[in-house]
């Protein structure tokens, strides 16, 4: 029990960056924003540059002012742009996108698939997503923020995850 608080502890404290975002109690999508901004920096794109990253979207219009607050609120100079996801669901030109399940009811299957062919890290929270070939699945659990990491399938996107991240998720694939 003590190992499983001090785990989940850590991996909070990983991922706030903004003393301010340490209040008592912070929402899903507030939790989900923090991650999402930076967990880019646990993460190798193989071949490709690096200097600024673009989080497109496919969620609800307050998942992504949350998202874009968060940014705004960080150090000046953040290199983290946010964007909806286009109705073609071409995923070039993203670095990562985020799937909301509420939002894609039909799951991602597509724009995993796109988002393979343009070296995309792929993050959602629907329960099928890991099995969808998607990177990286993110659930509440009591609150806290469970990860799943599918390394197989980030071999064919030609993406590495770093340990830390790999010793954080629960289910690695």
């Amino acid at each position: 029990m003590r190992a499983a608080l001090l785990t989940l502890t850590a991996s909070l404290l990983l991922f706030l960056s903004n003393p301010a975002e340490c209040r008592a109690e912070l929402s899903e999508k507030e939790i989900t924003a923090i991650f999402l901004s930076n967990v880019l920096g646990y993460v190798e794109w193989t071949g490709a540059s690096t200097d600024a990253y673009t989080i497109c979207m496919v969620a609800d219009d307050d998942m992504k002012n949350i998202l874009r607050n968060h940014l705004a609120a960080r150090k000046p100079g953040s290199r983290i742009s946010v964007r909806s996801l286009d109705t073609s669901r071409n995923t070039s030109g993203c670095s990562a996108v985020y799937i909301d399940d509420i939002s894609n009811p039909k799951g991602g299957s597509s724009i995993i698939k796109n988002a393979m062919e343009h070296q995309v890290l792929t993050i959602g929270n629907g329960a099928g997503f890991i099995n969808d070939g998607g990177l990286i699945q993110i659930k509440f659990e009591k609150r806290r923020l469970v990860l799943s990491l599918n390394r197989t399938a980030s071999q064919d996107y030609r993406i590495n995850f770093n340990p830390r991240l790999v010793s954080l998720a629960r289910f690695v694939r």
